[in-house]
Parts: C-alpha cells; structure tokens; sequence
C-alpha cells in the first residue's frame, strides 16, 4: 500500500478527544474475547467529586490549599528522581490553563499532582510548585489567560489541561515568552501548535486508532458502521481527516450522523433512526458525555444491540451515573470498547504509573473524605503533572530557565506515565496528517465486559495500535 504524502493541514479544527492492519490481532465482535489479557473486576458503582464552576476568565490567583497528603510511591519517587519529603523555598508557578465545563477532573487532577509533589516528593527541583489556574470557556477567556499568563513574571511555564474554546487564539496571545505543553490536544491549534507540545495522542489519535480497531481488529469484519459525531466544526474535522479515509480505505460501508452538542435525547434518537444507522452493526462513538449518555438510551429505545467502539468521554462517571439511576449496575455498559493512551486506570499497571496514580487518588479521597472523578482526562492530567516536575528536577538550579525547559520539553524521549510508546516531538503522522506539536504514536482500546476491564490492544499487553502505521 503506497503511504499517504506528508499534509500539514492549517484548517485541521477541533477534534474530540503496534498493530494497525495485522489481522491477528482481531477479536470476536460477537463473543468479543481478547487474546492474551487478564480481565480486572470492576467497581460496582463509580465515583464523583465536586469541581469548581466558576467561569472567571483570566484568573491567576493562587489555588485554594487542600488538606491533602497522597502517599508518594517509591515508583513514582524514582520516576522524578525526587527524594521524599516536603519541598521548601519560593514557589515555582506554573500556569494552568482549563474549560472547566468540559473538563472539570483535570483541575482536580492537577491540583491534587501538585499536593503529592509538594508535601511527599520534594516539590520540582526541590522548589514548591503553585498552580495558577485560569478557566477557558470563550475565545475572550483564550485571550485573557494567554496574555495574563505570558506577561506575568512570576509565571515560569504553562500547562494546558483541555480546552476547546478559542484555541487558536491563546497560542498568538501566549507567543513564545513561556514554555507551553498540552495534557490532551483537542483542536487543530493543539495539534499544529510551533510553540507548545503534548506528550499523548490527544484527540486525533484516539478516534483514528478507534477507526483502525474497526477496520482491523474486530472479527466479524462489520458490515456497516455507523459514526456518531458531533454536529460541530470539531466533529466534521474529526469525521473528514480521520475516521473517514480509514473506513473507505478499507471499504467499509459507513453512515456517519451528526449529532447536537447539548445531547438531547429525542434528537440523537431520531438521527439515528432517519439516518439509517440504526441497522448498523457496529458504532463509532467520537462524541461528548451528555451524547454518549444519550445514544445508550436511543440504543435501548430503539432495540438494537450493535457493538460499540467509543472515545474517552463515554467511558466516565456521568454514564456510570446515569446507568445507575437507571437501575444498571455497571459503570459503563456493558461490552463497549473505549479508546485510551495506552493504559487506563482501571487495569492495574505498575511500570506505567497507573497503579501510584490509582494510590495518590484513594489518598487523596480518604484525606479529604470526599470521591474523587479519577476518569476522563483526570490521568492523563495529573501524567502531564508529574512529568512536568520530572523535567524540572533534571534541570535542578535551570528549572526555571525558559529555554532550558523549553529544549528539555521537545527532547523528552519518555517514559510517559499512562502513554504507549515511544515520544518523539513532532515525528506524529495520521492519514498523512503531520502532528507537529505531537510526542506520542501510540493508541490503545480496552473493554469493559461481565463486571471486568479487559486489555484488547494496548500497552499492558503490547500490543498498543501504531497510528504512524495508519
């Protein structure tokens, strides 16, 4: 097969957050059984945590002081190189850039990283770190944080949780004054960014590995497709460079169904039934929480039984919470495959830091005596975190330093806590899409079936999908 030619795509817009064409990596769609993996028991019922609602844009005062004190593991101190203890001196502030309304546990997340820094693992480069948080829910706000964070002194670097609101934006606000690495890219900006990086797949890569998986991995082969994405300039992107040229590649037989933002019920049940999805055997889910909420309910009304391959979003605590009012027992439904960076917190891993990632969180939820959502982007955000501190601990007295974290950021070769693979700055091609901003090449798919989270494909078997093969 002749490898698409190389495209750098400016008009890329937002996206939704080894194996690629070997088919003995398939499953059995109709009895899904993985080959080699170990099946993990579920919690009967997921957790929730209150997060802050305030959309103030902007804002840099410092975060409110927890109660917390996680327990630092020894994997998690050797992964810093830190030695234990508090950190002492003037604080290190990093900007930490969010849409609260999209993703609420990644400031949870953050915000609870830092604690177990400061008080158990010596801080970065033996300094406290102090987060200055700044909510993103316009363009305005984009602007706002960007200039308020790049013009602040005492600001060393900026951290990006998830944001899709004004994206392009914020990057020529935020210029190259500071150092700038994304825990999970959405958009094009993200992705195509000459000035930030991210050391995972982000959104692009999960729904083009989810769309290999289809193509590839599952057994039957599916005889139809449907792809429910968001009725938005973000979902159409994601359908038009991504999922798309896979499925027709493959010459998959695909109805794709945009769907509206706010999830609504009625409207997500009758576009899948005017559009003709509803026969479909199999679908591709590259959509929100309240959507995926929704077409569990329209899969129900409607009596079909497809299999479902989904993004992250569906796999988090409002489904669970939702299935729960609805008398189910389970936290997702059951059978669905989910789209991962590799690992997911719900398969114990401990050389890629799920298993400390998995303490600090009981931790910090017995400290605070209150759930903590360690779902959606939570992981990856606190991976982004701890990384962060990690660089800075190799730099010791140049922690600080703009350029020297900078250059540390786009040499960092991993390993990457919760991420597949190996990581190479812009060395990422999709479809023929070049990812500048992007460090990581690996996706993975896990499953949740009979009360257990299964690996398919992905790092705790080995088997991670390649999306430089795509």
């Amino acid at each position: 097969m002749t490898r698409p030619r190389l495209l750098i795509v400016p008009a890329l817009l937002g996206l939704l957050a080894g194996c690629s064409s070997d088919s003995s990596t398939s499953v059995d769609s109709t009895q899904p059984k993985p080959v080699e993996t170990t099946a993990v028991t579920a919690p009967a019922a997921p957790e929730t945590t209150a997060t802050p609602t305030s959309t103030t844009p902007a804002s840099t005062d410092a975060p409110t002081t927890t109660t917390t004190e996680p327990a630092a593991s020894q994997w998690l101190l050797d992964y810093l190189g830190a030695a234990p203890g508090e950190a002492a001196g003037e604080p290190i502030r990093i900007g930490f850039v969010n849409q609260r309304s999209f993703s609420p546990e990644s400031e949870t997340a953050a915000r609870i990283a830092v604690d177990t820094l400061n008080t158990q693992a010596s801080g970065a480069a033996g300094r406290p770190i102090e987060l200055v948080p700044c909510n993103v829910e316009t363009e305005a706000d984009a602007t706002a944080c960007a200039t308020s964070l790049a013009t602040d002194p005492s600001v060393t670097m900026i951290m990006v949780g998830a944001f899709q609101a004004g994206n392009a934006a914020f990057y020529a606000a935020a210029g190259t004054a500071k150092p700038i690495l994304v825990a999970t890219g959405l958009t094009a900006s993200d992705f195509l960014s000459t000035t930030s990086q991210t050391f995972t797949v982000g959104g692009a890569g999960v729904v083009a590995g989810l769309a290999t998986f289809i193509v590839d991995g599952l057994s039957p082969a599916p005889q139809q497709v449907g792809v429910l994405h968001l009725d938005s300039p973000a979902g159409q992107a994601s359908v038009d460079l991504f999922i798309r040229p896979i499925l027709e590649r493959a010459g998959v037989n695909a109805v794709f169904v945009p769907l509206p933002v706010d999830g609504d019920p009625a409207a997500v049940q009758a576009a899948i039934s005017s559009s003709g999805a509803a026969t479909a055997d199999t679908m591709l889910l590259a959509l929100n929480v309240a959507n995926c909420i929704s077409a569990y309910d329209a899969f129900t009304q409607l009596e079909i039984d497809p299999t479902v391959v989904a993004v992250g979003p569906c796999n988090s605590v409002g489904v669970g919470e939702h299935l729960a009012g609805l008398g189910v027992n389970d936290p997702v439904p059951d059978g669905w495959y989910f789209g991962n960076n590799g690992y997911s917190s719900y398969i114990p891993n401990s050389e890629a830091g799920v298993d400390a990632y998995n303490e600090i969180m009981d931790a910090a939820a017995a400290a605070t005596d209150t759930p903590i959502d360690r779902t959606g982007l939570a992981p990856i955000t606190a991976a982004t975190t701890f990384t962060i501190a990690k660089l800075m601990n190799s730099l010791g007295a140049a922690a600080t330093d703009p350029a020297a974290l900078r250059d540390a950021i786009v040499t960092f070769e991993g390993p990457m806590m919760f991420q597949a693979g190996p990581i190479a700055c812009g060395k990422t091609v999709i479809v023929g899409v070049a990812l500048t901003a992007v460090c990581a090449s690996q996706m993975g798919v896990h499953q949740y079936r009979d009360g257990s989270w299964i690996p398919v494909l992905d790092g705790n078997n080995g088997r991670a999908i390649d999306l430089n093969a795509i």
